[in-house]
């Protein structure tokens, strides 16, 4: 899990709820390597058992959401193993659209799973002529405090 996170890190936040133990996580990774796809980013969240339906969700998300739209992706997808109608629930909340099924994918809990895909639009104002912003870039842009709190109002 700490090289995950230090890869991650290169380009792409990584937030963590910290109770005393982790509570929750939300990060983003590349979508594909290729250069086409570098304003597309891929997006998970988890939350412990015991901290769920308290709104950390939706608060990890929106923080990770808006630094994405600070760096400057254009595009934030997710995977959702299926059924997962927690985690459809919470995507679909926060602006998610069902974009497909790619079928018997994912193997997990003992069986081949499908996993549907989710897309939401991070704004059109990405500038073509480069990249998003690698990681330590957005962290000393001025509106980065302000895009980490965005999700501090969904806390219960």
């Amino acid at each position: 899990m700490a090289d995950r996170i230090g890869v991650t890190l290169e380009s792409f936040p990584w937030l963590v709820c910290d109770e005393g133990r982790v509570a929750g996580y939300a990060y983003a990774g590349s979508y594909r390597s290729r250069g086409a796809y570098r304003w597309s980013a891929e997006t998970t969240v988890y939350v412990s058992e015991d901290h769920r339906r308290q709104g950390l969700a939706a608060a990890l998300y929106t923080s990770l959401l808006a630094l994405l739209e600070l760096q400057g992706f254009r595009t934030a997808l997710a995977g959702i193993t299926q059924p997962n109608e927690a985690s459809v629930s919470i995507h679909e909340r926060l602006g998610f659209k069902p974009i497909g099924i790619f079928e018997s994918v994912g193997f997990k809990l003992g069986d081949w799973r499908d996993v549907g895909w989710w897309r939401r639009p991070l704004g059109d104002s990405a500038p073509r002529d480069r990249p998003p912003l690698p990681l330590a870039q957005a962290r000393a842009h001025r509106g980065w405090p302000t895009a980490l709190a965005t999700g501090q109002a969904h806390l219960a």
